[in-house]
C-alpha cells in the first residue's frame, strides 16, 4: 500500500514549492485541536502503560 500510494501524483496545490516558514511549538500550542490530541494521546498511553505493568506483575 505504501508503494502504491507513493506512485500517486500529488494534487496541483501541493506540488508547488514552499517558502522557508519558521515553525515553533508555541504556534502549535495555539491550536486547541492539537492540544486536545496530545492530551488524549497521553491518557491513552498512560492507560496502556498501567495495564502493561499490571500484566507483567501477574
Amino acid at each position: 500500500m505504501i508503494l502504491l500510494s507513493s506512485l500517486a501524483k500529488l494534487p496541483q496545490s501541493m506540488s508547488g514549492t514552499r517558502g522557508q516558514e519558521k515553525l515553533s511549538y508555541r504556534g502549535l500550542l495555539k491550536f486547541r485541536k492539537f492540544v486536545w490530541t496530545m492530551v488524549v494521546d497521553g491518557l491513552i498511553q498512560g492507560a496502556h502503560a498501567s495495564y502493561y505493568n499490571y500484566g507483567v506483575l501477574l
